[in-house]
């Protein structure tokens, strides 16, 4: 096969005269002992015999030629992927594969120097390496410092978008941060992420919502106005005024609300004022209410047929009230109410005079002693 190829050749090829000077091809002044002028081109047919080395053809994959020590040239096949050019036993240029140290220290990696040579170094850091060459990042070894995302600023949030982290800006104020139906969050206005649901009056409520359909809150001012307590209808009971002093709120016999006196009231539902004891007497007491007018109740007289009061015992110092062998009470001497009993005495040597009848404290009663 052909093979174009630019390069020096060290044996002398020529295609005239060989003499002692040096030979140019397209150019007139020839430099060295052959010039290829700069429009001129090097075509080799055939490098070894057949053109071939130990029988290899040449292919489109040749890309090096090398000199033997007899000034032969010679293809050279492309190496693998990683492979390096060396020289064999016998001089001739190989590919092959880098050589690498023969034994690696549990827990270590070889990092190549700045000669390219392998050298052997432990792990450390944040990164871990287990046996089988998998790597974990240590638990707590990542902070702020190691992450930076384009366009990240004060306030920024990192979120994932299904493909890689990615960079949201911070929301301008009063904004919240929702997410679409696919997941990717945002920052907008609160009002917008706010479902819209109509405020309603409440079934016989007291409350009327003005512009209450379609209302979110938030969005503008919803007027609330609740309704005055009626006969019908529940609400605000009205300001009390001057006008209305001592009164309560309370309703007529057709159930109107309004200030009203509380005796009227207590009238309408007044009950007889009564007492089954009979040493007290109540004036006036038949459908009377409390607080409307003032109620006269006598208390009668103690006497021999009724309860009542004692009379006032100012003029009778040191006696009791007692009653009469008629049973009638009155202010009376203690002697005359106490019941008279003998004084007697069982010892003989003991004499009591006008002991017979005798009331204590009535008079003085002698008591003789025998010798």
């Amino acid at each position: 096969m052909n093979k174009n190829i630019t390069l020096f050749l060290l044996a002398l090829i020529t295609g005239g005269a060989i003499y002692a000077q040096n030979v140019g091809i397209g150019t007139a002044n020839p430099l060295e002992k052959l010039h290829v002028g700069s429009n001129g081109t090097v075509r080799i047919d055939g490098m070894t015999p057949a053109g071939a080395f130990n029988g290899i053809p040449l292919t489109s994959n040749d890309r090096m030629v090398w000199v033997d020590n007899l000034g032969t040239l010679h293809s050279l096949n492309n190496g693998g992927n990683g492979q390096v050019l060396s020289i064999n036993g016998s001089g001739v240029p190989v590919w092959i594969n880098p050589s690498t140290p023969s034994s690696l220290s549990t827990g270590t990696i070889w990092i190549g120097d700045p000669s390219n040579a392998p050298v052997e170094h432990p792990l450390s850091g944040d990164v871990l390496m287990d046996m089988n060459g998998v790597t974990t990042i240590q638990d707590n070894a990542v902070d702020g410092t190691d992450i930076s995302i384009t366009g990240e600023g004060l306030g920024s949030i990192m979120y994932f978008d299904g493909t890689d982290w990615v960079n949201l800006g911070i929301g301008t104020l009063g904004q919240i941060l929702v997410t679409s139906v696919g997941g990717v969050p945002s920052w907008i206005n609160s009002n917008a992420a706010l479902t819209t649901h109509d405020v309603l009056n409440a079934a016989g409520g007291a409350i009327v919502v003005t512009n209450g359909t379609g209302q979110v809150v938030g969005a503008t001012d919803v007027q609330l106005d609740v309704q005055d307590n009626t006969v019908s209808q529940k609400g605000l009971v009205t300001a009390p005024t001057a006008a209305n002093p001592f009164k309560v709120w309370g309703t007529d016999a057709s159930g109107n609300p309004d200030w009203r006196d509380p005796a009227t009231l207590l009238a309408a539902t007044a009950k007889d004022i009564t007492t089954p004891n009979p040493a007290i007497t109540i004036g006036n007491g038949v459908g009377q209410t409390i607080g409307a007018a003032n109620v006269s109740i006598d208390v009668a007289n103690n006497s021999a047929l009724s309860a009542g009061l004692v009379a006032a015992g100012g003029a009778n110092p040191n006696q009791v009230w007692g009653t009469s062998g008629a049973g009638v009470p009155a202010w009376t001497s203690a002697n005359t109410a106490l019941i008279t009993q003998d004084i007697t005495t069982p010892n003989p040597a003991i004499t009591i005079a006008n002991g017979v009848g005798q009331t204590i404290g009535a008079a003085n009663v002698s008591i003789d002693v025998a010798n």
